[in-house]
């Protein structure tokens, strides 16, 4: 969630422009136009939590296996950075952003126990993604 933290009307022309290019660009995650919201961002954040540190809870974080936009690698390397974290990733999926928008009742279900409950699964959990595009052939 990009500059989501306080509030920050962007100016009406910026919102009609977005309106107005929804049909060229339907999937803006893909292409930044939801980053505009930051362009009119004044707060700063309240506090800073150190990355990692003696005293941040264990997280939930969700992966793509071939998200084009935050790579597995990142997935990866910011799990082993956070104690007692887990690391949900679908397999077989090239999307950006897999809770709550791929169906994927794996991924969804385990998300929403941490997100209602607070309980984090015993380990990494490995769903299956929905297979991945097969290449035609060359003309």
């Amino acid at each position: 969630m990009k500059c989501a933290d306080g509030h920050a009307p962007a100016p009406r022309r910026v919102v009609a422009d977005v309106r107005r290019m929804r049909h060229l660009d339907p999937h803006p995650v893909l292409t930044g136009i939801e980053a505009s919201t930051c362009a009119y961002w004044h707060h700063r954040p309240a506090r800073r939590t150190p990355l990692g540190g003696p005293d941040a809870p264990p997280g939930l974080l969700i992966a793509s296996a071939h998200d084009p936009v935050t790579p597995i690698e990142g997935a990866h390397r910011l799990r082993h950075r956070l104690p007692g974290s887990r690391l949900v990733t679908l397999h077989q999926d090239y999307s950006h952003g897999v809770f709550a928008s791929r169906g994927n009742a794996c991924v969804d279900r385990t998300a929403a126990a941490y997100l209602v409950d607070g309980r984090l699964p015993a380990g990494d959990v490995h769903c299956t993604g929905p297979g991945l595009p097969v290449p035609g052939p060359r003309k």
